[in-house]
């Protein structure tokens, strides 16, 4: 991404009214996972894209990054507000949510992204793991959200885990 980076900012500082070389710019830190110098340039632009989805997206995914939640959810918030189809920010604002203990909202938000990419499996692992914490006594739904992981997802050792996790408590050892 280092490369991304300096490309994209030669072109944003040559064209600094342009959203997709500031926010290419912005992803691309992102991506490169320097949070904190995303954070910065992307409150250095604000003024220019603070309407654009995308920098409100960004900008969420900086907070979330830094573990700044209460931020990223207003951000989150604003997104899904005029992007209601976007699974991935149900299910950003659901890991927010949770970080915070808010597992009810949490739990609705992984829902809502599940309802909207039925074909992602890290948003059903998320789920099962949420519902095997919250509710230990009974394991039928993260079983049943682990098994539809793995289909989705055959070689993924984390949903393997708890799935095997989830046969151990439920005392099933031979599944497990």
């Amino acid at each position: 991404y280092e490369a991304a980076v300096s490309e994209l900012g030669r072109a944003a500082q040559l064209d600094p009214n342009s959203a997709k070389y500031a926010l290419g710019l912005g992803e691309a830190l992102l991506r490169w996972r320097h949070d904190s110098v995303a954070l910065q340039y992307l409150l250095a632009v604000q003024t220019k894209f603070a309407k654009d989805p995308l920098y409100e997206f960004e900008l969420g995914l900086a907070y979330y990054y830094l573990t700044q939640y209460p931020l990223a959810l207003k951000e989150f918030e604003n997104v899904a507000q005029e992007q209601p189809k976007s699974s991935r920010v149900q299910y950003l604002m659901g890991g927010a949510y949770q970080a915070l203990g808010e597992m009810d909202k949490a739990e609705d938000c992984y829902r809502k992204a599940i309802a909207l990419k039925p074909d992602e499996a890290s948003y059903y692992l998320v789920l099962a793991s949420l519902l095997k914490k919250a509710h230990p006594a009974d394991l039928t739904e993260p079983v049943s959200l682990s098994a539809k992981a793995l289909a989705l997802s055959p070689d993924n050792e984390d949903v393997k885990l708890l799935l095997a996790s989830c046969y151990q408590t439920q005392g099933k050892l031979a599944e497990a």
